[in-house]
């Protein structure tokens, strides 16, 4: 390889940042002090393989470093990683708290919107029906679907909506509803309201 070969070499390893400008400059004032004068020459020019014995190149030199250099830092990473997980205290990592299942957090109706859990009131009355009516006794479910009364709650009594789930086979919501007087159960969408009314028309 040619003087020139080497210069070019070197400036390409420095501009890939392979080499930082110190390594550069050194390198190259080695091959060119390295490079034999056309006034003196030796009575027996060493040949170019014992140039190679008896010197490092600066090109071998560089290009050994970045071969060498990258696998010595990954093993001291590794190592000083290590020491520092084995220095490290271990926690335990614990399981996410479990909340109860809501099924809804937000029901509207026709009555207006409710917050579940939240408030409202049971309402009987019918404005749609002909004449008007209000039912003054609501009843309470064991479960969705109903199949037996477990309480009755007055119409216009404020309640505690505990929970809400829709049931698909009458397109409506049910409400799970707790009153001061203990009574706990399932109630229709269309008999619970945000606000106390008045009872309207006949009552039953």
């Amino acid at each position: 390889m040619s003087l020139t070969d080497d210069l070019e070499r070197l400036d390409q390893l420095k501009t890939r940042g392979a080499i930082t400008d110190g390594e550069f400059q050194a390198a190259k004032a080695a091959v060119l002090s390295g490079a034999p004068s056309s006034a003196t020459r030796p009575s027996e020019p060493p040949s170019g393989r014992n140039l190679e014995k008896n010197k490092t190149h600066p090109l071998t030199m560089g290009c050994a470093i970045m071969f060498v250099a990258p696998p010595i830092l990954f093993f001291i990473a590794v190592v000083a990683g290590a020491g520092s997980d084995s220095r490290a205290p271990r926690t335990k990592q614990r399981s996410p708290p479990t909340a109860s299942p809501v099924a809804v957090t937000s029901v509207r109706t026709a009555r207006g919107t409710f917050s579940v859990p939240g408030k409202g009131f049971t309402d009987g009355t019918d404005s749609t029906s002909q004449p008007p009516v209000t039912v003054m006794n609501i009843n309470a479910w064991d479960a969705v679907p109903r199949t037996r009364a477990v309480c009755r709650i007055p119409h216009g009594t404020p309640v505690t909506i505990v929970e809400a789930r829709h049931e698909a086979s009458e397109d409506r919501h049910y409400f799970r509803v707790q009153s001061s007087s203990s009574c706990v159960g399932w109630i229709p969408e269309t008999f619970i309201g945000t606000r106390r009314v008045a009872p309207i028309g006949d009552k039953m």
